[in-house]
C-alpha cells in the first residue's frame, strides 16, 4: 500500500534529521509534494491490518531507534501498537531498533511474547548515514551479525541458504514482493541482462552471473517504485553494472549457494558483489520523468556465513554466525540547461531513500526469513526457485 510505503520514507527521514543537526527542517511549499509526512501520522498507519505484518514491524522497527530520545514518539507507538512495555534491559537487544521490532505487537501479527524465542541481531550497526554538504553525495552504510545456538544449527543453515539466495541481485524483486506480501514492493523487478548497441537484452540468471564474476560485470536492470508520502509517488528504472560476483565457500567462488550447508566457521560460505550505475533509465520526480539524472549509484554487499565448528572443533571460534554488511551511494547532477533546485531536494531526501532501501537487504529481508514460519520460508524458496 503507498501509505505503508510513505510510512516507511516518513520514519527513516526523521531517523535521520533527528540525528543530523544541519538537515533543513522544512522543504519550500513548491515542493511540499515531497515532505516525508509528519512522525505523529506514521502510528495509525502502521496500525492497519490491510498492510503486510512484516513491513509494518520494519516501520515499528525504525522509529524504536527514536523511542528512547523522543517520548512523544514512545508514547505513540504505545497509544496505537499496544506497547505495554519495552522488553527488561537484561533480556532484549542492545539496538533500539531491535528492541521495538521484538516487542512490537501490530494488528493481527503474532504476540509478542510468542517471539521471545526470535533470533535477533547480536551486533547491528545502525544505518550509517554520510551526507558531504559539498558534493551532496549520499552514503550509506549497514551491519548487521546474528549468532546461532548449536542446537539451532540445522534448521539454520537452511534459513541462512535462502536469505542468501534472497540477497543475489536477480531476487531483489522476488524479495521485496515476499516482505510486502506482493502488495506494492519497493523491487518491482531485478532483471539479469546485458547493455548491447543501445538496447537491454535479458540473460538467464546463470547466464548473467558469468559476466558478473568478471571485474568488467554486466548488467542487471532494476525497477523501484517508493512514496515520498502518501500522495506522491515516484518511480524510476535503473541498470546497474554488477561486477566481482561471488557465491560460494571461501576459495572457491563457484560452488554456488548449494554449498551454504557445507560452511563451517573456518570455512566459511561469502556471496559479494559490487554494483555501479550504468545508465538511468528513467527517473520521475512529480509528473516531470528524466533520463540519466543520476550520476552516482553504486554500492557493494557481502554476506559470510560461519557454519558449524571446524574439523579442530572450532576452539578460539565465534560459533555458527552470519554477518552481512552493504553500503550503497547516490547523487543526482543538474540537469543540463535547467534550474538545480529540484535536484538539491532530491539529494536532501536521498539519506532516507538510501537507508530505506539498504534497511530492507541487510536488516528487514534477513529478520523476516530468519524467523519465518515453515510455511512462510516455504513460499519464498518457491518463489526463488530453491524449494
Amino acid at each position: 500500500m503507498s501509505e505503508l510505503r510513505a510510512a516507511q520514507m516518513s520514519a527513516h527521514f526523521h531517523r535521520w534529521m533527528m540525528a543530523e543537526q544541519r538537515v533543513p527542517l522544512w522543504l519550500p511549499s513548491r515542493w511540499a509534494e515531497f515532505a516525508p509526512m509528519p512522525v505523529g501520522a506514521v502510528p495509525r498507519i502502521v496500525s492497519d491490518e490491510a498492510h503486510s505484518a512484516l513491513r509494518r514491524r520494519a516501520v515499528v522497527g525504525t522509529l524504536g531507534s527514536l523511542a528512547s530520545s523522543n517520548a512523544g514518539v514512545k508514547h505513540r507507538m504505545e497509544r496505537y501498537l499496544g506497547h505495554h512495555s519495552w522488553p527488561p534491559e537484561a533480556a532484549r537487544p542492545k539496538c533500539e531498533c531491535c528492541a521495538a521490532y521484538v516487542a512490537s505487537k501490530v494488528p493481527g501479527d503474532a504476540e509478542p511474547s510468542a517471539r521471545s524465542e526470535w533470533i535477533w541481531p547480536a551486533v547491528h550497526n545502525c544505518t550509517d548515514i554520510k551526507f558531504d554538504y559539498d558534493t551532496r553525495v549520499t552514503k550509506v552504510t549497514e551491519t548487521v551479525t546474528f549468532k546461532f545456538a548449536p542446537e539451532q544449527a540445522d534448521a539454520t543453515s537452511e534459513r541462512v541458504a535462502s536469505l542468501l539466495r534472497a540477497g543475489s541481485p536477480e531476487n531483489w524483486a522476488r524479495t521485496s514482493s515476499y516482505l510486502s506480501d506482493e502488495r506494492d514492493p519497493f523491487y518491482l523487478e531485478s532483471t539479469p541482462g546485458n547493455y548491447v548497441q543501445g538496447s537491454f537484452n535479458e540473460l538467464e540468471a546463470e547466464e548473467a552471473k558469468a559476466l558478473w564474476k568478471r571485474p568488467e560485470g554486466g548488467q542487471l536492470k532494476e525497477v523501484v517504485n517508493w512514496n515520498w508520502n502518501v500522495g506522491s509517488a515516484a518511480t524510476a528504472e535503473i541498470i546497474l553494472t554488477i561486477s566481482n560476483y561471488s557465491a560460494g565457500i571461501l576459495g572457491k567462488p563457484d560452488t554456488g549457494f548449494d554449498s551454504v550447508h557445507g560452511a563451517r566457521e573456518d570455512n566459511p560460505f561469502v556471496l559479494r558483489y559490487d554494483f555501479v550505475l550504468f545508465r538511468c533509465q528513467f527517473y520521475t520526480v512529480g509528473a516531470v520523468r528524466y533520463r540519466d539524472i543520476l550520476d552516482v549509484d553504486g554500492g557493494s554487499y557481502e554476506a559470510t556465513y560461519y557454519g558449524k565448528k571446524g574439523k579442530d572443533g572450532g576452539r578460539g571460534g565465534k560459533g555458527e554466525h552470519l554477518t552481512i554488511t552493504a553500503s550503497k551511494s547516490l547523487h543526482f547532477p543538474p540537469p543540463a540547461g535547467q534550474s538545480d533546485e529540484i535536484v538539491t531536494v532530491l539529494n536532501l531526501l536521498n539519506p532516507a531513500l538510501v537507508s530505506l532501501l539498504m534497511h530492507e537487504l541487510v536488516y528487514e529481508g534477513p529478520m523476516a526469513l530468519l524467523n519465518a514460519t515453515p510455511g512462510e520460508l516455504s513460499a519464498l524458496q518457491a518463489a526463488l526457485g530453491a524449494a
